[in-house]
């Protein structure tokens, strides 16, 4: 059995191959989360946070001229089907631990003064949350996301290691390896 958390970003790759002109990296990461996603012997997860970042880029897009292919429809599909594989239990919606907010900022702010990236606000609570499953589960968490900031941080800071993984749905591969 494996843990997964998802971030955003595989599932943002996933919903721009539902609409025409997706390139070749995001039909590799959607194949990739569908394959995740459909094993069963996989425990994946989300938080409040990948729905609500998720939800807000596709609306983006569907505001934004240059992605005229993603309009409001495939928004509401690519939202909607985030909602079928939680109401089918393929993906689990953990609930927000305490302290949340405050552990993001510093992470935040550790990454700058250990100058390990850019971690986002977005991604700061990724990491807290993932790391948070990892000790309530006793397991190492894969962080799933093709988003380089998780791998500087985790490569300055690498007591992280010890709770969770990044697992790049386009490689395939897993850091630390």
């Amino acid at each position: 059995m494996a843990f997964y958390y998802f971030d955003a970003n595989p599932l943002l790759r996933w919903a721009e191959t539902q609409a025409s002109g997706a390139d070749t990296s995001c039909t590799k990461i959607a194949g990739e989360v569908n394959r995740l996603i459909a094993n069963s012997d996989n425990i994946n997860a989300i938080s409040e946070v990948t729905i609500i970042e998720y939800q807000s880029t596709l609306f983006n897009w569907y505001r934004d001229s240059e992605k005229s292919q993603f309009d409001l429809e495939k928004a509401h599909y690519c939202f909607n089907q985030l909602m079928v594989w939680i109401d089918q239990g393929r993906i689990e919606v953990l609930e927000l631990p305490s302290k949340w907010i405050e552990k993001a900022l510093a992470y935040i702010r550790t990454a700058a003064i250990e100058k390990a990236g850019s971690l986002r606000s977005w991604d700061a609570a990724h990491l807290f949350q993932a790391c948070g499953w990892a000790k309530k589960t006793g397991a190492i968490v894969n962080i799933v996301t093709n988003d380089p900031a998780f791998y500087k941080f985790i490569k300055v800071l690498p007591e992280f290691a010890a709770h969770v993984k990044i697992y790049n749905p386009k490689t395939k591969k897993t850091y630390p390896g």
